[in-house]
């Protein structure tokens, strides 16, 4: 009897043992199995690299002296998330120009000085042509570029003189439209160009494609010119680069005459450059049924 009792003691232990074992398994598979979805829910709601994005916009808000939680249209600009349409809604067209005309002045000043306190992330990434603060002046330039007709800017409203000088491809190419939507003089758009020079390789291109596109006939004409000029000063590269993308540019045959001249010296000093050259030259004429041979316009 009392061997009897023992064992039935001993099996009522063994249970109760592989009952706690199991249970707290149960448990901490579940407290697991919490945590992992509570870490994805805050993954979630803040992913990776937010929290530096809005310390910088915070940052640059600073430096341009901007009240965050009173000014909205700042907001919706460094909310990437808003699309420029979207952005013009319930504005007025003298408000957003007043606005982007003393912002972007700002901006301007504090790129210039700093990146307006940007630093690198940190990876150690640093784009000095990128940051938050030419991100804001490039969403200020294209909102306005949406708003405004030709004659409702001056050339004197925007600094394009500085404007010019970022090597930023969204800033250059709403600058070119900003400007020429200011109706310039000839002596105004030979000084926008002036100061353009800096420019190299596809921010360049980018830059006078843009203009070319928008341009009225006679600031074509100087357009060309200018751009011709700039090419028989640029490396072999830049000059293959340019007509590898001419396609995009609608040029009249004495456009493009005056335009394939600055590729001539290629035919004695580069001959690879210069097959390339002129086999997308040939290629334009065919697509544009011109009547023009390059070995007569580059004897």
């Amino acid at each position: 009897m009392k061997k009897n009792i023992i064992v039935f003691v001993l099996c009522l232990i063994a249970c109760l043992a592989i009952f706690y074992l199991t249970y707290s398994t149960h448990s901490e598979i579940d407290q697991r199995g919490n945590a992992s979805s509570t870490t994805e829910t805050q993954s979630e709601k803040a992913p990776i690299g937010d929290d530096i994005l809005n310390q910088q916009i915070q940052k640059l808000a600073t430096n341009l002296e901007v009240k965050v939680t009173e000014d909205k249209l700042f907001q919706d600009l460094n909310n990437y998330k808003i699309e420029i349409e979207d952005l013009k809604k319930n504005q007025s067209k003298s408000f957003v120009k007043n606005y982007v005309i003393k912002q972007s002045a700002q901006l301007v000043k504090c790129l210039k000085k700093d990146y307006c306190g940007t630093k690198a992330d940190p990876d150690g990434f640093f784009d000095e042509f990128a940051t938050p603060g030419h991100t804001l002046l490039s969403r200020e330039l294209r909102l306005l570029n949406t708003m405004l007709d030709d004659g409702d800017l001056a050339p004197s409203d925007l600094a394009f003189s500085e404007l010019v000088k970022f090597e930023n491809k969204n800033i250059l190419e709403s600058t070119a439209d900003l400007f020429l939507k200011s109706n310039p003089s000839e002596s105004e758009l030979g000084t926008f160009l002036d100061n353009s020079s800096q420019l190299e390789g596809a921010k360049k291109q980018a830059f006078y494609f843009r203009l070319i596109g928008r341009a009225n006939t006679s600031q074509r004409e100087i357009l060309i010119a200018n751009l011709a000029e700039e090419l028989k000063k640029s490396t072999p590269y830049s000059v293959v680069a340019f007509f590898q993308k001419i396609s995009s540019l609608k040029l009249s045959e004495e456009e493009l005459v005056t335009i394939s001249r600055s590729g001539c010296p290629l035919k004695e000093d580069n001959e690879i450059s210069w097959n390339s050259f002129s086999y997308n030259f040939k290629k334009y004429t065919s697509e544009n049924s011109f009547d023009l041979f390059i070995d007569e316009i580059c004897p």
